[in-house]
């Protein structure tokens, strides 16, 4: 019952947008709530937020004819249901995409890094995976994302006048799922894939029904064809299947993980042991994020050790970094998060890992931490620690920009600590470790740069063969 009245209230406050969209077509921008800013490949970026705590997130595409009235007025209908919408110019990205060189594109990364950039950006509590929607031409690029995601990375999308054919060039990685057939003239025809990780809505318009969108939807497992609603007055609307089609689907949108009850102040993640392990029944994991939050790496690791029977609790940098830090608050709060820990999971051992941002902080912490903490942790493992260190967020560490803080400095300081090992991708041209004596630090170079080539069990065998070592506590 409550997920229905939850269903029923998104979809009330979104009809109510719907009647009103003649008037938010003409309505003049809200300084206080509507926001153009770029971020990264996105420029520019057109955010509407709501009033209040978002309920959901949704990455809006405009069609071909770039940020128009009709794209505005979709968004402002969506931000009416309290939702936080950022729109993206697809012409605009489409141009910055042709000018990358690459093969292929892995929209679905560069789409995930944007949810929670802005959703950090715009202080929401809790992370909560993004809707998309495409217009016209963009739908396709919509359903491309879905398809070629990791699980859990969207909540769903909607695509209006879905034509399974994708303008992008170059075109789309194949990822985890999507297939497609590249085009002699350019482009690219998406093909149905198997089983979509998240679910697909394409709301029929004439140029889609020509275009053989209800076929293509039979035919995937996660997809379902959605038909224009009536109005007031007035011929059948896709817009009004749009937004209630979003309604559904963000009716059904939780959190992305449990907020833990305890430490409310520090942006937690908590993954439980998947097995039990005799031999790490007394072990607990602390893992900081890179700067692009609990992502990716973060979770993949995290996924791993706790398939080791090691628990993890993860500190979300880009959340934890949004409000500026010193090194010694950071020691402080790894301290409160480790003993609060330590005494609810029972396990007195400690594995302090820190990813990118997290690790470039975790030198100034051990420094600054008192003797009776450091015994408590058994091995501290920094993966692709670099030169620089950052103690706030700020977009140019997106761009490739250094922190404010040399960490050789502090490295410095822990020469020779046997439980600290520091791990380096041989091709990462920002990493430390080409500047450290082997001889006086512990370390380990694994192929790769900055992402290790996706390795991540490497990556994960690599921590507990840290823990095992002769050196280690």
């Amino acid at each position: 019952m409550k997920c229905l009245a939850s269903v029923a209230a998104i979809a009330l406050a979104l009809a109510a947008g719907l009647l009103a969209l003649p008037a938010l077509a003409s309505r003049p921008p809200d300084p206080a709530r509507d926001e153009r800013i770029e971020h990264g490949r996105f420029k520019p970026l057109y955010l509407y937020k709501p009033e209040g705590p978002a309920r959901s997130t949704a990455l809006l595409f405009s069609s071909q004819r770039g940020w128009d009235r009709e794209a505005d007025a979709y968004a402002r209908a969506l931000r009416s249901s309290k939702t936080l919408v950022a729109g993206i110019d697809t012409p605009a990205l489409l141009k910055v995409l042709a000018q990358d060189g690459d093969n292929c594109e892995f929209l679905d990364g560069d789409l995930d890094n944007l949810s929670r950039f802005v959703q950090a950006y715009t202080r929401q509590d809790d992370y909560r995976p993004p809707l998309l929607m495409g217009l016209d031409e963009s739908a396709a690029l919509v359903f491309g994302a879905l398809s070629q995601a990791p699980p859990k990375s969207f909540s769903g999308g909607v695509g209006v006048g879905f034509c399974p054919f994708s303008p992008l060039r170059p075109p789309l990685c194949a990822g985890t799922g999507l297939r497609q057939r590249h085009e002699p003239g350019g482009g690219s025809t998406i093909l149905p894939t198997s089983r979509l990780q998240s679910p697909f809505f394409a709301v029929a318009t004439p140029a889609s029904e020509a275009c053989g969108a209800r076929d293509f939807t039979n035919r995937v497992d996660g997809a379902e064809l959605r038909w224009p609603v009536r109005r007031q007055a007035g011929a059948p609307s896709a817009v009004g299947a749009a937004l209630l089609a979003y309604g559904t689907l963000a009716a059904n949108i939780a959190p992305a993980h449990r907020k833990p009850e305890a430490l409310p102040d520090l942006p937690l993640v908590e993954v439980a042991a998947s097995r039990d392990d005799p031999s790490h029944r007394d072990l607990l994991a602390v893992l900081l994020s890179g700067d692009g939050g609990w992502a990716g790496l973060d979770e993949e690791i995290a996924d791993r050790l706790a398939a080791e029977g090691i628990p993890v609790v993860g500190l979300d940098s880009l959340r934890y970094f949004w409000t500026e830090r010193k090194p010694d608050d950071v020691a402080l709060d790894l301290g409160r998060l480790i003993h609060h820990y330590v005494e609810t999971w029972k396990r007195p051992r400690v594995m302090l890992i820190g990813y990118s941002q997290g690790a470039d902080v975790l030198p100034f912490a051990l420094n600054r931490m008192p003797p009776s903490l450091r015994q408590q942790i058994t091995l501290t493992a920094a993966i692709a620690l670099s030169k620089h260190a950052a103690f706030e967020f700020h977009v140019g560490a997106w761009a490739g920009q250094a922190g404010d803080f040399e960490t050789r400095p502090e490295v410095d300081q822990l020469a020779g600590a046997q439980d600290l090992l520091i791990i380096c991708g041989q091709n990462d041209d920002a990493a430390i470790c080409p500047e450290l004596d082997p001889a006086r630090h512990r370390m380990r170079i694994l192929p790769g740069s900055h992402h290790f080539e996706g390795n991540y069990a490497l990556l994960a065998k690599t921590l507990i063969d840290g823990l095992s070592a002769p050196e280690a506590r």
